[in-house]
């Protein structure tokens, strides 16, 4: 009991100096969305917001031209984007910074005394972050439980969000992240129990079998190997 009211209380602190730090720099006209961490608190069972632990916290800041950690914040580190990325492909990159200018205003949406993004754009942005993590060989649960709270938010008319040019389905797709957001689903059904009508694109068994055997670190097998070669290392270089 007594640790999670620390966990309360230390979020409480760290949410406020994030509306602090935001009100800093709408002082100086830029507007910053809080893309992760307590960004996404509100989607979580009113029970458990309180609860959600939060060690880093992605920052997004239309205007600003520096990346930045504010370490002097010594038990959160707050990463300044001025952009965000969907691997190292120059092409996907370009199209996700296109849709991000197209849907400007749906990135700065009040929730509370913060600044996020709305919920459909959270959905592609969530994916996004994910889709980074397994790259880099740091995803775990915890960052897929973030994302099943985010999809299970809606009424289930997820693919029904309209943005200036496309659907979340149809974003997806323009990424070029379909099968990983497939990947995605079936671990949102399996391990989730997340109904289907709350998925953005249709679970592929597959390829979720990839993602978990790499999260699990089970060992070298030649099919996995080839799998990572074709649809992460080829298609994330151009």
């Amino acid at each position: 009991m007594a640790e999670a009211e620390d966990i309360k209380e230390q979020n409480r602190g760290r949410s406020r100096r994030l509306v602090t730090l935001q009100d800093e720099l709408h002082s100086h006209h830029l507007r910053s969305s809080v893309v992760t961490g307590p960004g996404l608190v509100r989607f979580y069972d009113r029970e458990l917001q309180p609860l959600r632990y939060t060690k880093g916290v992605d920052l997004y800041v239309f205007g600003y031209k520096n990346q930045v950690d504010l370490n002097q914040w010594a038990d959160i580190n707050v990463r300044i984007h001025t952009e965000l990325h969907a691997g190292k492909s120059s092409q996907r990159n370009t199209r996700l910074e296109k849709w991000m200018l197209q849907n400007n205003d749906l990135m700065f949406r009040k929730a509370g005394e913060l600044t996020v993004p709305s919920h459909a754009m959270t959905i592609v942005l969530q994916i996004v972050h994910l889709y980074n993590f397994f790259l880099e060989k740091r995803l775990q649960m915890r960052n897929l439980m973030d994302l099943f709270y985010v999809l299970r938010f809606g009424d289930g008319s997820g693919k029904l969000f309209q943005f200036s040019q496309t659907t979340i389905d149809g974003e997806i797709k323009e990424l070029g992240l379909t099968r990983f957001s497939q990947g995605t689903m079936w671990l949102m059904k399996e391990i989730f129990n997340l109904d289907t009508n709350h998925m953005p694109v249709e679970p592929l068994e597959e390829e979720g079998q990839y993602i978990l055997s790499e999260m699990m670190g089970d060992g070298f097998t030649f099919h996995n190997w080839w799998h990572k070669l074709w649809y992460y290392t080829c298609q994330n270089l151009t």
